[in-house]
């Protein structure tokens, strides 16, 4: 293939249809069960719980208005309807995207690049190879001292507790409270049919950093404490709770993206540039750029 696209986030995804719209044979690999990275949705039995990014902020105009059908104005931002999932299944309509796919390695060869990964697709070749994944992801695969200037980024965790009430929750659809938390009431959002009043409640960043290795029931027990004791809630009928470790940029590289044109090598995400979703769209689309113009 011309190109293997690492990661199915927004600029992964972004810099394949770039790619792919320019007459490149270009195939996405994700480590996840779908597309998306951290524009992400939890189903269960009571309904959708909208886990990651809780806004899209700073979306390019052109975005918007192409992904009209699935976006919605919300906030400051936009949110994904019925659910976030469906922006990201509707940037991979007609993109060969590979999930369950954990990139192991990467060894430059003579014009190609091997790319090991962990499971029965065993080893594949691609002229050119871009990482569209977490900065310290990325940093980890890159073989020697490509791409440096991936280390400049820091990226921090969250946590966030998913919880389902069998009685509606006597409070505002939108909560901020102890050490930073924020609590979305996810019936509040557009075309939504949920069994139960659900809550996503994301906790602070700074508090998610000091408790980032902490055991998961202890931090689901301070989460839903907080909670509790803030709205006067019954006990849920359904806990989860699921730790993003790198789900914010705090420090960006300062740069659209990072493009080796030598070695073919290339890497982008938001933590290019900054924090929003539209920083990752616009660093993927800067890849895109790159790998074309080389």
């Amino acid at each position: 293939m011309d190109v293997a696209v690492i990661g199915a986030g927004l600029a992964g995804l972004t810099c394949a249809r770039a790619l792919v719209d320019a007459g490149l044979v270009v195939e996405v690999f994700d480590k996840g069960r779908g597309p998306g990275g951290r524009i992400a949705t939890r189903r269960s039995d009571f309904g959708a719980y909208d886990h990651g990014a809780p806004v899209l902020h700073d979306l390019p105009e052109c975005m918007a208005a192409s992904a009209d059908r699935v976006l919605a104005p919300w906030e400051d931002g936009h949110i994904g309807v019925p659910s976030m999932s469906r922006l990201p299944r509707h940037l991979s309509t007609g993109l060969t995207v590979h999930q369950g796919e954990k990139l192991d390695a990467l060894t430059p060869g003579e014009g190609r690049w091997s790319l090991a990964f962990d499971g029965a697709r065993g080893l594949i070749r691609a002229r050119t190879v871009l990482l569209c994944l977490p900065a310290p992801q990325a940093q980890a695969l890159l073989p020697g001292t490509l791409l440096p200037e991936v280390a400049q980024a820091r990226m921090s965790p969250l946590w966030t507790l998913m919880a389902a009430f069998d009685q509606r929750v006597e409070a505002a659809d939108r909560l901020e409270f102890d050490a930073g938390h924020v609590a979305l009431r996810q019936s509040a959002r557009p075309e939504r049919e949920n069994a139960a009043d659900l809550w996503v409640i994301h906790g602070g960043a700074e508090w998610s950093r000091g408790t980032v290795d902490r055991p998961r029931e202890e931090v689901q027990g301070a989460l839903l404490d907080a909670f509790l004791a803030l709205t006067g809630a019954v006990l849920p009928v359904e806990t989860m709770i699921h730790r993003w470790l790198y789900a914010r940029t705090r420090t960006a590289a300062g740069l659209p993206c990072l493009y080796d044109a030598d070695h073919r090598i290339g890497a982008a995400g938001d933590w290019c540039l900054g924090p929003n979703a539209g920083d990752a769209v616009r660093s993927g689309a800067a890849l895109a750029d790159a790998v074309l113009a080389s």
